[in-house]
């Protein structure tokens, strides 16, 4: 899992590139939002041989084809964020420094997901 610390004004499909760098492969899934369908995100999905799972924009004139039952999957994501927010330094970012801060999100991170692994065990 890896997380990038962004100025509040920042789109957040200017970092996708930079967040599926180490992460992606051929054969992944990736699954993000309408805000993410942009040419150079799935010119670089397609580059490593990975599949997008993002809707396409209701503005666009030749929309590509994604998986909506692999996309249904996507709340997971989304309950995980929400979940992070619930720990009140992250939701109100108490931290001056962005080193601080982030550290704290993976702090809060381990505390979500540790769990999780321990029942699969």
């Amino acid at each position: 899992m890896k997380f990038i610390i962004t100025a509040g004004n920042v789109n957040d499909s200017t970092k996708a590139i930079e967040l599926l760098r180490n992460i992606i492969r051929k054969g992944i899934r990736v699954l993000a939002d309408r805000g993410y369908d942009a040419a150079r995100i799935l010119a670089y999905i397609q580059y490593w041989q990975a599949i997008a799972c993002i809707p396409p924009r209701k503005n666009k004139t030749y929309p590509q084809k994604y998986n909506k039952q692999t996309y249904k999957n996507r709340n997971q994501i989304e309950r995980f964020f929400q979940r992070l927010k619930n720990f009140r330094r992250v939701s109100t970012r108490y931290d001056k420094l962005p080193s601080s801060f982030l550290a704290f999100v993976h702090i809060a991170a381990v505390c979500i997901l540790v769990p999780k692994f321990l029942q699969i065990v």
